[in-house]
């Protein structure tokens, strides 16, 4: 079974990077050995920075680098039925996904193997993420509050909308495409509260990842203003 990025993407009402469109199988001839998988973010390269004509005026006078402040959200879930896993997962530790950054540079995770996106555990299915990029601007006091809210909001929403996919679930559970689909709309909680603060998208990627086999050619990302790469862990 395969889906496209087009129905995705009017699903959650935002465009975004998809790293497969193919859809992972769920039948195998021999069942492999569950074992327990996870990602985090390794990198975040930020390729164009927003500021406006006097800023980058200014940045010229001064001889000085324009810097961005950027902060992401990732959520990810598997077919488990479990509410999806967001991080930052609140306030306290908010400062974690906080980012200055000048265009062209990359800033990297050096303590443990990179921020967390999805926790080690036997996937169930499929395990599909979202990691939305947004440019703080003036509001980067706020980070703490509005990721805060995107907290909030993915857990109440989120845990709704994967209930919802599991009641139209078979009796074999969540498929990989029901799966893709509650990603991509809880990729579109997160936006909306971005949006609500005024806050403009940087960059939008969503992923799908099998149970098993290699991920190696899904573990970076790029769009026009940014690029990720993952890790397994």
């Amino acid at each position: 079974m395969s889906i496209t990025r087009e129905a995705l993407q009017s699903d959650a009402g935002m465009e975004f990077v998809f790293a497969d469109l193919e859809v992972p199988r769920e039948e195998f001839a021999v069942e492999p050995t569950p074992r327990a998988r996870g990602l985090a973010l390794r990198e975040l390269t930020l390729h164009h920075t927003h500021d406006g004509v006097l800023g980058r005026f200014w940045h010229f006078v001064t001889q000085s680098k324009d810097k961005d402040e950027i902060f992401f959200v990732s959520t990810a879930l598997d077919g488990s039925g479990m509410k999806p896993f967001v991080w930052p997962p609140d306030p306290s530790v908010a400062d974690t996904a906080v980012i200055r950054l000048a265009a062209g540079q990359t800033h990297r995770w050096t303590l443990g193997e990179g921020a967390p996106v999805f926790p080690p555990q036997v996937i169930e299915g499929a395990l599909a993420t979202s990691i939305v990029v947004s440019d703080a601007d003036s509001k980067i006091r706020r980070a703490g509050e509005i990721i805060g809210d995107i907290a909030k909001a993915v857990d109440v929403d989120g845990k709704g909308l994967v209930d919802k996919a599991l009641a139209l679930a078979g009796p074999g559970g969540l498929t990989a495409a029901a799966i893709a689909t509650v990603i991509g709309k809880v990729a579109a909680v997160v936006g909306g509260v971005l949006k609500a603060n005024q806050n403009d998208f940087v960059g939008v990627f969503v992923g799908m990842f099998t149970p098993d086999g290699s991920w190696s050619g899904k573990l970076s990302q790029n769009e026009d203003d940014a690029s990720i790469v993952l890790t397994e862990v």
